[in-house]
This record gives structure tokens, sequence and C-alpha cells, in this order.
């Protein structure tokens, strides 16, 4: 064996054991793209945590009375929000009522009506959803003076604070529609009773400052003669 043929004899066999090791450690090291598949999202786990799956869905119901007849007293509606599996009472034959399924975040809310044809009305304070759902009462006063059938609608502010100040996620229930009827002789005795108050206001402020310039001459007329005597 020649002094070369020995050199790369030597050679070969110092670098075998470097090359197994070298693979063994290839082998057990994951890629960079399955350590991050493995790696969970800090912030998805958050979310999951702060927010169980079964605050995700919940059911909206907007119930209102069927009909408001303005001789009488004003519209009911409700709207209720809750867990979808919760079972409520079904409404009366009287009243009208929709139900939609609505995905969010967040365990408070705030619950309003939409409702163009009808007086303002003001949107609930902020409330904890509890799985058995929680609800707003809200009075319907007609701003119509013909009869007919107006829609309404409710929506929902979801949010993630007790204190409902960040960002909120709005839902929209479906529409009920409502019939009014007007009692057209209400309108006329509220009118003429209108009327009669401001006649009745000014009629006062006449009187009043009619007495009042009476007695003004009056003491005048008195002065005058206190004033002759003297004299």
């Amino acid at each position: 064996m020649t002094a070369y043929q020995k050199y790369f004899l030597y050679l070969a066999l110092s670098l075998t054991p470097i090359f197994f090791l070298s693979c063994s450690s290839s082998g057990t090291r994951s890629s960079p793209s399955e350590e991050a598949a493995a790696a969970p999202d800090e912030d998805t786990a958050i979310n999951k945590s702060a927010y169980p799956d079964k605050f995700d869905n919940y059911l909206v119901r907007l119930t209102a009375v069927k009909k408001i007849q303005t001789a009488g007293s004003p519209g009911k509606a409700i709207v209720w929000i809750g867990d979808p599996s919760y079972r409520q009472d079904m409404p009366s034959p009287d009243d009208v009522y929709a139900e939609k399924n609505i995905s969010g975040i967040g365990q408070w809310v705030k619950l309003g009506l939409n409702a163009p044809d009808f007086q303002d009305v003001n949107e609930s304070e902020c409330m904890l959803i509890p799985p058995t759902g929680t609800e707003e009462v809200f009075w319907l006063y007609p701003k119509q003076t013909k009869n007919g059938t107006y829609k309404i609608s409710a929506y929902v502010k979801l949010f993630t604070s007790k204190e409902c100040r960040d960002s909120f996620n709005q839902k929209f229930s479906d529409i009920v529609e409502v019939e009014v009827e007007i009692a057209y002789e209400n309108i006329v005795i509220t009118m003429l009773a209108d009327l009669w108050d401001v006649f009745w206001e000014k009629a006062l402020w006449f009187w009043g400052a009619l007495l009042a310039l009476i007695f003004t001459l009056i003491l005048r007329k008195v002065k005058q003669r206190l004033g002759d005597k003297e004299n």
C-alpha cells in the first residue's frame, strides 16, 4: 500500500463518524413549518379561553303586540337574547314574533329597536347575557295618523367588557309587522284639548295683564287725589 492510499484510508475513517452524527441530528430536528404548526397561536389561545364556544351563538327573539289601538295603551315590544338551547314560553296569540340565530364574540349586550314609524325608544343599558337570556321591554307610541301596518326590528350590540365601551359587533333580528288602528275621534278630542290648553293659557295671561293695568290706574288716581287734598 502506497503512502497516498494510506492517507485516503485514514481520511475516510476519520470522516465516517462525523457523517453519521450529522445524519442522526438532522433526522430528529423538526422543520420550521412543522414547528410553526405545532406551536399554538398565543392570541388564539387567549381568545378561546376568554370566550368559550357556548357564548359564540345566541338566539334573538323580537316579540311585539300584533295590534295597537291609539285609543288604548301603547304597544309593547320585547327583545330577548340568550342561549339557543334555552326553552322559552311561546308568545300569546295576540303577539307577533321573529327569531334569529346570530354568532358573535361578547358576553355583554345592549338591546335596541328599529321602529321609524313610532316615537323614539331608548337603547337598553349594558347587560350580561346569562344562559337563560336577558331581555328589554320597549313601548311603542305610533307617530302615524292613519291606519296601517308598520315594520319594526331589533338590534343587538355585543361587547367584550362589562362597561360596553369597547368596539361592538352589531346584529339585527328579522322584521315583524305591527298593525296600528287609529281612533280618529281621540285625535279630534286631543286636538281640541290642546287648543283649549293654549286658549286658557293665553286667556289667563290676558286677564292677568288687564287686572294689573286696572290696579295701576286705580293707584295712580288715588295718588292724584291724595296729592290734591294735601295741596
